[in-house]
């Protein structure tokens, strides 16, 4: 009797411990699902912006030719 008592309270002890261990894994796993989540919509921002001052880049080359005599005449 007193020997399956130890060994429920093991038992118990090893499913709270299984618990705690399955909550910290879920936990972890969402956390590097956010940074990866967080990285992607950093790297999509970054290219817009340099799609955008690559544009205005452009346009300002051109204006600088018109800016020049060939434009004048």
């Amino acid at each position: 009797m007193a020997e399956n008592q130890k060994l429920k309270t093991k038992l118990q002890e090893a499913q709270l411990e299984l618990a705690d261990i399955k909550s910290k894994l879920e936990k972890a796993a969402q956390q590097k699902q956010e940074k990866t989540s967080d990285r992607s919509s950093m790297l999509e921002m970054e290219k817009r912006e340099k799609r955008a001052l690559e544009r205005k880049l452009s346009e300002m080359e051109e204006e600088m030719k018109c800016a020049g005599p060939v434009c004048s005449e």
